[in-house]
C-alpha cells in the first residue's frame, strides 16, 4: 500500500522497491527504511527476492540515504553464536569473493552511501570468515548507470536511486 515491490526478469531477478511520494519521517518512508534494512540483512542478503534497487522520489533521496545508513550502522556482523551479532556470514568464501567482485563493478558507477565493510567483525576472523557487512550504494543518475540495473550482487548490497515522477520510476523498475 505504501510501497511497491517489483521483480524484474532478466538473466536473474533484480528486485526493486519503489517508494511513492512520502515525506521523510512519515509512516511510508519509515516502512521503506525498515524493509530495505531487513532485506539487506536477512540471510546476509542472499535471497533471490532481496531488494537490490531502491527507487525514491528525488526530493527524499538524501533523507533516504541518511536514514537507511543510520539503521545499517547498527547492524553487527560476525559469528552468529555471539548474541550481539545481527548478521552472520555468506554461504562460502567463494560467495564472498563474488560479492566483492560485484561491488567493485558497481562502485565504478555509483557512490558508496554506507560502507559497513569498515566495521570490525564480531567474534570472527576476517581471514577465515565469509562475512561482509551491508553496503548501500547510490546514483543520482539512474538512467545513465546501466550497471545498477544489470548487475545483481547476491549479498547485502543495494543501490538507492531517485526518480522524477511515477512514469520514470516504472521505467527504471
Amino acid at each position: 500500500r505504501h510501497s511497491v515491490r517489483a521483480n524484474i526478469e532478466a538473466d536473474s531477478v533484480n528486485s526493486a522497491l519503489l517508494l511513492p511520494g512520502a515525506a521523510p519521517g512519515s509512516e511510508p518512508f519509515n516502512l521503506l527504511v525498515r524493509e530495505v534494512v531487513r532485506e539487506m540483512t536477512v540471510k546476509s542478503g542472499q535471497k533471490c527476492t532481496a531488494i537490490r534497487r531502491i527507487l525514491v522520489p528525488q526530493a527524499v533521496y538524501d533523507a533516504a540515504a541518511e536514514a537507511i545508513g543510520a539503521k545499517l550502522r547498527g547492524i553487527t556482523v560476525g559469528n552468529p553464536r555471539n548474541e550481539s551479532v545481527r548478521m552472520g556470514s555468506l554461504v562460502s568464501r567463494a560467495q564472498l569473493a563474488a560479492v566483492r567482485a560485484g561491488l567493485q563493478q558497481l562502485e565504478r558507477a555509483t557512490q558508496v552511501l554506507h560502507d559497513g565493510r569498515t566495521q570490525p567483525l564480531v567474534d570472527a576472523d576476517p581471514a577465515v570468515a565469509a562475512c561482509i557487512a551491508p553496503v548501500l550504494l547510490g546514483t543520482r543518475e539512474p538512467d545513465a548507470t546501466a550497471l545498477v540495473h544489470d548487475i545483481e550482487v547476491f549479498g547485502p548490497v543495494a543501490t538507492l536511486m531517485p526518480y522524477r515522477d511515477l512514469e520514470h520510476a516504472i521505467a527504471l523498475a
